[in-house]
């Protein structure tokens, strides 16, 4: 299935279903995403090949899907694995802005400084769905698992912006992964940001999102769960 419109999301199960253990009988494999998006965030259960006894971060950026491990890698996803909760969008941004030199912009300043300072009516805010994208220098990026925050790097960071009313469904807040550029050898670091801030000349990307298209498990144990 193709996805008809710009930024709208397509999003397999519910972020509660899975904090509440559904992640193994059901999911989309990372191979059928491009049908629905470009762009999307996924999460992997404790059971997938490159985990031991925690959950991975899975990210999709332009039609090629990553597995993104605690040690702060990221590796191609094998077409075959299956994501059990995922959001996928074919992104592509109606608004853009470029940082300035005098401007320290975290993670959690987005909102303020970017999504709502600037609405014009048409940008979105605490109520709307919105898919961002961030690329360019960060002078620190502070990824889940990693004890430091990295210093001066480049890269690209994906995430889609989630109004509150909505944390059940898709897990509130500004949830996104970073990509770091390719290094010698093909490595590339990557992983699910805890915050950052970024550096003079990034251009911050964003749109907002018309539809959320829901698609829900079947079977015993999704119809066992207590869901709030």
């Amino acid at each position: 299935m193709a996805a008809r419109f710009p930024n709208d999301i397509y999003q397999h199960s519910l972020f509660s279903a899975f904090k509440a253990g559904l992640t193994s009988s059901t999911g989309a494999p990372c191979g059928h995403l491009t049908g629905y998006g470009t762009h999307g965030l996924g999460i992997f259960p404790p059971s997938h090949p490159s985990s031991s006894n925690s959950s991975y971060n899975m990210l999709l950026h332009d039609s090629t899907a990553y597995v993104l491990s605690s040690s702060g890698r990221a590796m191609p996803a094998p077409r075959d694995a299956v994501v059990p909760f995922v959001m996928v969008t074919r992104f592509e941004p109606t608004f853009r802005y470029t940082v300035k030199s005098s401007q320290k912009l975290q993670k959690t300043s987005l909102y303020d400084e970017v999504f709502n300072r600037r609405a014009d009516g048409r940008t979105g805010g605490n109520n709307s769905y919105m898919p961002f994208q961030v690329t360019g220098g960060f002078n620190t990026m502070q990824l889940v698992g990693e004890g430091d925050a990295l210093k001066q790097v480049e890269g690209t960071v994906f995430g889609i912006a989630v109004p509150r009313w909505g944390k059940d469904i898709s897990g509130e807040g500004s949830r996104c992964c970073f990509l770091g550029e390719e290094e010698e050898g093909g490595k590339r670091m990557g992983g699910e940001v805890v915050g950052f801030e970024v550096g003079e000349g990034a251009t911050i990307e964003w749109a907002v999102c018309g539809h959320v298209h829901l698609g829900l498990p079947r079977g015993e144990e999704w119809e066992a769960l207590d869901l709030p």
